[in-house]
């Protein structure tokens, strides 16, 4: 049995949005897929209220070739007003700013 390939977090500790693109292309990789999901499941068990907010990640339309900020912006854009802020601190956790200034 082949051992899983080490993981090195970013300098920031925190992943960048453009290095978590691979993992939404491939869903094989479950060992990197992991580390995103251990890094996440603090945040939704902390406010569990906020699992509803799941169900927007994929809300609008599809578009090939969008990179892991846009979409996680897409999410945010597409999401209620009640799960905006903490889907703006699932993507600063992953080092991606979401969050626009208020209107």
């Amino acid at each position: 049995m082949q051992a899983a390939p080490e993981i090195k977090p970013a300098p920031t500790n925190k992943p960048e949005g453009r290095s978590l693109l691979f993992l939404s292309r491939d869903s094989g990789l479950r060992d990197k897929n992991e580390v995103v999901a251990t890094a996440l499941l603090p945040l939704f068990e902390k406010e569990p209220e906020h699992w509803e907010a799941v169900t927007w990640l994929n809300a609008g339309d599809p578009v090939p070739g969008r990179d892991f900020t846009a979409y996680l912006r897409a999410w945010h854009e597409h999401v209620p007003a009640k799960h905006k802020g903490f889907v703006a601190r699932v993507a600063r956790e992953l080092g991606i700013e979401v969050a626009t200034a208020s209107k």
